[in-house]
């Protein structure tokens, strides 16, 4: 891991009331500070439910450790540090990033950092793993998985040697991290780190959304966040800090055919790894649906003088790396695809608030440029938040819960799916349990949000919020009206309150009444697609 001592074309091809909690650290992409947006957007609780049982394969580690750091250098010495490691999910739960971090030995000593990105290649059937460390100039690709009862992950170095990465001895609380190096292409193995982690108290474990605050799950994004970049950047830090913030993207994708494609979304960068690395996370946009597809982490090599850069993009299981920096007026990178063909990514016409991305392919080893991708960007500015009223901002988060559901209520079990409709000003819920269908639809109307019911009972209640002034926090609908209701005395939902804690989890609690008696129905649903 180096503490102290497949390339592709970009990005993203490939009185009665109801109560709804949003989540805040998740699946929300509303943020007040620029210097927080990328933070926000990359932030994930759970994994995505496409991962199904490779999920478990690092959810396990999720949470904190405290770790006894051995290093064995070549000349028979060992060196012993402490410090901790932090692993947490992100890209809507499609990844988890983990960072490593050893503490100074010496009064005025900065501490070791770095960082690793892994998700499961559902082509190729292995996880993938891209390990950075700045202040060694270290960027490693390694693949692999469970081997038995340890997880083996392999790759190469820059040097060219072999490298194999273990994790062993796993237990709940504890696991044995090892480091080995092959000089003789896999013949003989030297034992270079080994690394014992101890889950720290209270790390790990579920918690309410009233304590969302301090899940534990959320540890790695909380350390990882940097508002500002590290001195030991110099002037190389401006060449990306200008770009810190949210920006709205337009994108046309170009085929050698001639044929072009378009997709519109936001792109969010932000310092983070104390402030080592520039990482971002592109947004793809469908209506009010919004899907994290990639990540960059870009920090500058002194060693070579030039920024490194590697792209991470879980849904198409794409890595690119590139390598470069300013070149008059512009930001140059360079890289080489899959098929050995060079490429190359450049920030063009830069200004405060808009700038020109472009993404270009060459087939004859660099003599002439195909144009990919072009890509316009601009600032998102508080102004241009503004332009949208609190409600539709409100109804966007909700419209996060767009997919299936499955849940039970006591022994009985429920299922709900989530679309957009009428040109996505509507949100329809399809709630199924037993033989019962109903329907719930989500609507904006002025500064307000409308839920209709349309029950199995006949019936039709209707609830509508107060103006909303905070979209942050819980939305109360109050009863406007119920149709269709033969006698007061029939059965008729009263009221729900709907928790979504994070994108994975979700719970409703409905409230009836029926003769004058009051009752609630409690389901908690997970996400299946």
């Amino acid at each position: 891991m180096i503490l102290t001592g497949a390339a592709t074309r970009l990005i993203v091809m490939a009185g009665i009331a109801v109560t709804i909690m949003l989540p805040t650290a998740s699946n929300s992409l509303a943020t007040n500070n620029p210097r927080t947006a990328m933070i926000d957007a990359l932030s994930a609780t759970g994994p995505h439910p496409s991962l199904g049982s490779e999920a478990r394969v690092f959810d396990r580690f999720i949470g904190t450790w405290d770790c006894d750091y051995t290093f064995y250098r070549d000349d028979g010495t060992r060196r012993n540090v402490k410090g901790e490691l932090e692993f947490g999910w992100i890209l809507d739960g499609r990844a988890i990033q983990d960072i490593w971090i050893s503490y100074p030995t010496e009064p005025g000593k900065e501490r070791g950092i770095g960082t690793t990105v892994r998700f499961f290649d559902a082509r190729s059937k292995t996880w993938r793993v891209i390990f950075v460390s700045p202040s060694y100039g270290a960027l490693i690709e390694m693949k692999g998985g469970e081997e038995g009862s340890r997880i083996v992950l392999r790759g190469v170095d820059d040097e060219g040697s072999a490298l194999r990465w273990t994790f062993n001895d796993i237990t709940p609380n504890a696991f044995v991290w090892r480091g080995e190096k092959s000089r003789d292409g896999g013949k003989t193995w030297k034992l270079e780190e080994e690394h014992h982690m101890t889950r720290r108290v209270g790390s790990g474990s579920s918690v309410s959304s009233s304590e969302h605050a301090s899940d534990a799950r959320l540890d790695m994004i909380r350390m990882l966040g940097s508002s500002s970049p590290s001195p030991s950047l110099g002037s190389q830090a401006k060449l990306f800090d200008r770009f810190v913030g949210a920006w709205d993207l337009d994108c046309t994708f170009y085929d050698p055919k001639g044929n072009t494609t378009r997709l519109v979304g936001e792109w969010r960068f932000g310092w983070a790894l104390d402030g080592k690395i520039e990482q971002d996370v592109i947004v793809e946009r469908h209506g009010s649906e919004r899907i994290a597809r990639g990540t960059t982490l870009r920090f500058f090599d002194a060693k070579v003088g030039k920024w490194r850069i590697v792209w991470i993009a879980p849904p198409t299981g794409n890595v690119a790396k590139l390598a470069g920096g300013a070149v008059d007026d512009r930001i140059v990178l360079e890289g080489i695809d899959v098929d050995r063909s060079p490429f190359r990514w450049s920030f063009n016409e830069i200004q405060p608030n808009s700038f020109l991305w472009k993404g270009e392919i060459s087939a004859d080893g660099g003599k002439n440029w195909r144009l990919e991708q072009e890509m316009h960007l601009a600032r998102q500015t508080a102004t241009s938040a503004a332009q949208k009223p609190n409600s539709v901002l409100a109804f966007e988060r909700l419209s996060s819960m767009v997919g299936e559901w499955r849940g039970t209520e006591n022994a009985s079990e429920a299922r709900l799916s989530y679309r957009l409709t009428s040109d996505g000003t509507a949100l329809m819920e399809d709630f199924q349990a037993g033989k019962d269908e109903m329907i719930t639809m989500f609507t904006v109307d002025g500064d307000h949000l409308i839920a209709t019911h349309y029950c199995s009972a006949h019936n039709q209640p209707q609830m509508v919020t107060e103006a909303i002034k905070d979209i942050s926090s819980s939305l109360v609908f109050s009863l406007s009206r119920v149709t269709g209701m033969k006698t007061p005395d029939d059965w008729h939902n009263t009221g729900l309150t709907l928790t979504l804690e994070d994108s994975q989890h979700l719970t409703q609690v409905w409230t009836y009444e029926y003769k004058g008696e009051k009752g609630t129905n409690t389901f908690r649903f997970v996400r299946t697609k």
